[in-house]
């Protein structure tokens, strides 16, 4: 018994420390401290059940659409404490496609954070359904209208630029509209799924970043394959950032014909058929099968998505057109003056007595600020000395907008925490 609570008060322990250095926002320390500290019945009481209970939530909706004669089965998954941040926070939007096989939106949901934690938690999550019948399926979703295709798949198929569309024209202004987006973001799929991404992607590229996990080129007489060849990447908009997966499923009873159709794409990569602009990643994954080769597929694809990112919050690659922002500032009473700094001259590059904010009270700060995005940045009292605790964002990282349509965000920060040298 007693090594048993040893183990125990260990736990709680290491619990604390990783607590210490990752914690997002402190009514989700509050939480951890109930369950890992044991506070007092008093502390308890105080909570309501939505402080005491914080986790992401999925929201279930059928949308309309002009482009089929039913409507569209769609999951968001929304970050833990979104309602909390909505004065702060835009996110990206992760599409998963197959959302009716649950494992892969889950898995979009929580890869990221076992992949690189800042990045964990932190986007929105739409998992597209495909119907799942003998009438229309997923191959309806995905393939395109093609004759050699829908007889290789016993006529299913033909459906893949009305899903487009109604990715594009009707699920994308939904989600944008109903949600806090920055407008940028990432497709997830798999297999048919992930061939629709790149038929989407020579037609009307409708996404920034793809990842594309063992797709099939070959279908109808490499039509996919063709078709990726034939669009000027080097002419036309191009991905930013995209990534390509094989599990060598030539091994696989009659699907030989993926390894020749795949090579024609190899050999089109080769030749400098892909911009240097388009951070390209090509990978296959010999010792799985083309199912178990989705979650390392995965894990790689996402791990060099976020560094990607994090090459936007070192600078290196920013819009050249400006972006208006009033940032509206509640601090303590007494606070003293407050500035802004951040990743660009005009925000003084991270000089901690950056650029100082409008004292319109004793507890509200004002700035208004023309900047390149993406725009990572800290609110300070003119030294790196103390450190911002926040009531209704992430605290201990850098702040940062991506979007280009929204103006004004409203801060609220709870303490100003000494930081120990």
């Amino acid at each position: 018994m007693f090594a048993t609570v040893l183990k125990y008060m260990y736990f709680c322990t290491i619990i604390e420390k990783i607590l210490h250095n990752m914690r997002n926002f402190k009514k989700t320390i509050a939480v951890f401290s109930f369950f890992f500290c044991l506070p007092s019945p008093g502390i308890i009481h105080a909570q309501t059940a939505s402080e005491l209970y914080l986790s992401s939530k999925i929201e279930t909706f059928l949308l309309p659409s002009r482009y089929f004669p039913f409507d569209r089965k769609i999951d968001v998954i929304l970050p833990t404490g979104y309602d909390l941040l909505e004065e702060t926070q835009d996110f990206n939007v992760i599409y998963v496609f197959d959302g009716q096989t649950r494992e892969y939106p889950m898995m979009a949901y929580a890869m990221p954070a076992f992949v690189n934690l800042k990045y964990g938690d932190k986007s929105i999550i739409v998992a597209v359904h495909s119907p799942s019948s003998s009438i229309y399926s997923r191959q309806d979703d995905f393939l395109p209208d093609d004759e050699a295709t829908k007889a290789r798949y016993h006529g299913h198929g033909g459906y893949a630029d009305a899903l487009g569309r109604f990715v594009s024209e009707e699920l994308f202004p939904y989600i944008n509209s109903h949600y806090h987006t920055n407008g940028h973001n990432l497709a997830i799929g798999h297999s048919l799924g992930a061939s629709f991404l790149l038929h989407n992607l020579v037609t009307r590229n409708i996404f920034d970043h793809i990842i594309a996990i063992s797709p099939n080129f070959a279908y109808g007489n490499q039509y996919l394959a063709k078709e990726f060849i034939g669009y000027d990447f080097n002419q036309k908009k191009a991905p930013k950032f995209l990534f390509i997966s094989d599990a060598g499923e030539e091994r696989i009873q009659g699907w030989s014909d993926w390894k020749p159709a795949r090579e024609i794409i190899d050999e089109f990569v080769a030749k400098g058929g892909i911009p240097k602009s388009t951070v390209y990643t090509r990978r296959s994954y010999l010792d799985y099968d083309h199912m178990s080769s989705f979650v390392p597929a995965l894990r790689d694809a996402l791990s060099r998505y976020y560094a990607y990112r994090d090459s936007l919050s070192a600078g290196q690659s920013q819009t050249k057109e400006t972006y208006h922002k009033h940032l509206e500032l509640i601090v303590p009473k007494g606070s003293g003056e407050v500035y802004i700094t951040g990743n660009q001259t005009c925000l003084k590059n991270w000089n901690p007595k950056g650029v100082k904010m409008k004292q319109v009270s004793d507890t509200l700060r004002v700035i208004d600020v023309d900047v390149q995005l993406p725009v990572y940045f800290k609110f300070t009292q003119g030294s790196w000395q103390t450190e911002a605790v926040y009531e209704n964002s992430y605290s201990y990282q850098n702040q940062f907008f991506e979007s280009k349509t929204r103006e004004s965000y409203c801060f609220k920060i709870d303490e100003w925490e000494k930081v120990n040298e």
